[in-house]
C-alpha cells in the first residue's frame, strides 16, 4: 500500500554555516509538513472540481485516476460554492478604521476623520480587499493563509537627489560617495562653481508598502511554535529568475547555478495557481530560476537586532 508521506530531497551542500543553519530549519519544517501536504493538494483538487485525482507520493504530484472506458464521469462540485460564499462573507466589508481625536476641538476631530479617510484610501490603493480574499482562499482550503507586508525601497515616485545628500545626509549605505576635490578645486570657494559644472545626481525612489499573498506551500514557520506570534523564525521559499537575483545582489549571483528541476516545476505551478500539475515540459525561462530562501529571525540574546538572511544555491547572499 502506497504511503502518503513525501520523500524529502537530499539537502543541498551549504557554502557557509549561516546558509547551512537556514537550510536545516527549512528541511526540518518540510519533514514535519510532509504528512499534511498531500491533504492540502487533495483539498485544492476538490475545490477546483478535479475530484478524480490522487496524490502520488513517489512522483510528488497529483495524478488522475484511471477510468473504465464504459464509465462516464460527472463532477458535482459542491465545495467551490461553499468556499466562494465564505470568502464573500469575510470580505463583504473592509476593516473599520477608527482614529481618536486628542481633544474635542474641531481641528483635532477633523484631523482624526482625515486620518480614517487616508487609511481607507491606502486600503483601496493597495488592492487589499482582493489580496485579503486570495489569502482567505488559501486559508479556507488548506487552513493557512499568509500576507507578507514589507517596505519596497524601489517603489514609489522617482526623485533626483544630489550624491552628497543621498549618501551622507540620508545615510544610504550603498550609495556612491562624493569624490573629494583635488588640486585647484580644493581651494575653490564653496559659494562659487565654474561654468558648466553640475552636481552629480542619482535617482532614488520614495518607497512604498508592499503587501503580497504568500502561498502556504512556500511558508515555513518555527517548528516548535504554537502560533505565528510565538515563532522564533519564519522562512519563505520561492523560485526567482537569475536576472532578478543578479539585479538585487550583484556579481556574487554568478556563482549560483539554477537548481529548478521538473519535480520542482510541477509543484511550484501547483503552489502558485493551485494547479494539478498537468504540464509535461519545463519552459526555458523556468530553467533559469533558482530556489531562494528568505529567512527572518526574531531578536534574541545572540542576535539582539534579529536577522534577515537570504540563501540561494547553498550560499548566503
Amino acid at each position: 500500500m502506497a504511503s502518503n508521506v513525501t520523500r524529502i530531497r537530499k539537502r543541498t551542500e551549504a557554502a557557509d554555516d549561516v546558509a547551512a543553519e537556514v537550510m536545516n530549519h527549512v528541511a526540518e519544517s518540510k519533514q514535519i509538513q510532509q504528512s499534511s501536504r498531500w491533504e492540502w493538494y487533495d483539498a485544492v483538487a476538490f475545490v477546483r472540481g478535479d475530484q478524480w485525482t490522487y496524490w502520488d507520493p513517489g512522483a510528488r504530484r497529483m495524478r488522475r485516476r484511471p477510468a473504465l472506458p464504459w464509465r462516464v464521469r460527472l463532477t458535482d462540485n459542491q465545495t467551490l460554492p461553499q468556499i466562494t460564499m465564505q470568502r464573500a462573507l469575510l470580505t463583504e466589508r473592509i476593516p473599520a478604521f477608527r482614529a481618536m481625536a486628542r481633544t474635542e476641538e474641531e481641528g483635532d476631530v477633523l484631523a482624526a476623520l482625515g486620518f480614517e479617510a487616508l487609511l481607507i484610501y491606502h486600503w483601496d490603493r493597495l488592492d487589499l480587499t482582493d489580496k485579503l480574499g486570495d489569502a482567505l482562499d488559501a486559508a479556507l482550503v488548506t487552513g493557512n493563509g499568509f500576507w507578507r507586508v514589507s517596505w519596497d525601497a524601489n517603489a514609489g515616485v522617482p526623485v533626483q537627489v544630489p550624491l552628497p545628500v543621498g549618501s551622507d545626509v540620508a545615510g544610504a549605505k550603498d550609495a556612491p560617495k562624493a569624490e573629494e576635490p583635488k588640486g585647484d578645486e580644493a581651494q575653490m570657494d564653496d559659494f562659487f562653481m565654474p561654468l558648466g559644472a553640475e552636481p552629480t545626481e542619482e535617482t532614488v525612489f520614495t518607497g512604498d508598502v508592499s503587501v503580497q499573498v504568500v502561498s502556504p506551500f512556500s511558508m515555513h514557520v518555527d517548528t516548535v511554535a504554537r502560533s505565528l506570534s510565538e515563532a522564533r523564525w519564519v522562512c519563505q521559499e520561492s523560485f526567482v529568475h537569475m536576472d532578478v537575483l543578479r539585479d538585487k545582489f550583484g556579481a556574487k549571483v554568478d556563482k549560483i547555478n539554477p537548481d529548478v528541476g521538473p519535480q520542482e516545476y510541477y509543484n511550484y505551478e501547483q503552489h502558485l495557481r493551485f494547479d494539478s500539475g498537468s504540464a509535461n515540459s519545463i519552459s526555458d525561462d523556468f530553467k533559469s530560476r533558482v530556489r531562494v530562501l528568505e529567512f527572518w529571525e526574531a531578536p534574541s540574546k545572540k542576535h539582539p537586532s534579529g536577522r534577515v538572511i537570504t540563501v540561494a544555491g547553498g550560499m548566503t547572499l
